[in-house]
């Protein structure tokens, strides 16, 4: 009886298109054919696989997904989380950290891939876990994955397990944050955070080729109280360690240290060093692959443009008068 069940199991999660060619092959009948036509009668095979294969695929995907979802909160209960504002770091502290973790694990050499699309850098660990329902629900999972046991995929991750998050300006729907939970805060002072903001917003469409967004277009204002917003939760939040930005650029490892030793955990000292090397803005510059114009992270083809606007300098520094003086208080 076990053996029929194995059977039925293992034909149950066979690859509907492994199935077909096995008919294939006993039949003699190309019910998985080596060409899908788009035309005259043949087509409506070939619409047939295609209906059940997307209908597998989504199956697979859902039941995939669902499984993140249903144990996602207490992985990420696990995880280490850092709340960051944007144009402060984030992305450097994230390669460092991915960079490290990279080659700890031995899959790769610890540098980071520039994709000029996207404005990120990539590594060849897994992805974090996703903090919203619909980020979760829209990723794009390696379709081995979707096929393969996906019940016990977090526990054979291998990532970083620290979570980077703009919480409070952006959703974090599948988690709760309780007063106890350390969080880790990556600031960076107001008014350079403003200002290197409107800049990348302002250049953002110009590394595509596309017209470079007006400096009226951007509605700074917002951005300042998106700063105020993120401020006050840093500031009303008891569990907590601050970085800054400008200590993380100036003394990366004993930045580094100071994060790694806040969430109680060990890291080998060479690898680190190592990882700060590769992750450093001259060494990534001269090994980018896209011409430096025409890349978002890197061009300064934008900063002239803030010269444009007389008032934004003082517009910012007038909204955040608070937030700019106490951050010169906090050590």
């Amino acid at each position: 009886m076990q053996k029929i069940k194995n059977l039925v199991n293992k034909y149950r999660n066979t690859d509907l298109r492994l199935k077909l060619k096995y008919l294939n092959k006993i039949t003699n009948i190309n019910f998985y054919p080596k060409y899908f036509s788009n035309k005259g009668l043949n087509s409506f095979w070939s619409k047939i696989i295609f209906y059940l294969i997307h209908k597998e695929y989504s199956r697979k995907d859902f039941k995939f997904k669902y499984n993140l979802f249903k144990n996602l909160e207490s992985d990420l209960e696990k995880s280490n989380l850092i709340l960051t504002f944007p144009r402060s770091g984030t992305t450097y502290l994230k390669m460092l950290i991915n960079s490290y973790f990279e080659l700890f694990y031995k899959l790769g050499n610890g540098k980071g891939k520039y994709i000029s699309a996207l404005d990120e850098f990539t590594f060849n660990i897994d992805k974090q876990l996703e903090l919203n329902l619909f980020s979760l629900i829209t990723e794009n999972y390696d379709s081995a994955l979707i096929y393969s046991d996906y019940k016990n995929y977090t526990s054979r991750l291998k990532r970083s397990n620290y979570i980077f998050s703009h919480y409070p300006i952006s959703d974090i729907d599948l988690f709760k944050i309780n007063k106890n939970k350390k969080i880790l805060f990556l600031l960076r002072n107001p008014e350079d955070a403003i200002l290197s903001y409107v800049k990348f917003l302002s250049n953002f469409n110009s590394y595509l080729g596309e017209d470079r967004k007006s400096l009226n277009s951007i509605k700074h204002k917002k951005l300042i109280n998106d700063y105020k917003k993120f401020f006050n939760f840093f500031i009303n939040y008891e569990n907590k360690c601050l970085v800054k930005f400008e200590d993380l650029t100036k003394n990366p490892y004993e930045t580094i240290k100071k994060i790694f030793n806040y969430f109680g955990n060990e890291f080998d000292i060479n690898l680190m060093k190592e990882a700060i090397e590769k992750c450093d803005k001259k060494t990534l510059i001269s090994d980018l692959s896209a011409t430096l114009e025409f890349t978002n992270r890197f061009s300064s083809e934008s900063q002239a443009y803030l010269n444009e606007d007389i008032n934004l300098k003082d517009n910012i520094n007038k909204m955040l008068d608070f937030e700019i003086k106490k951050y010169k208080e906090i050590k």
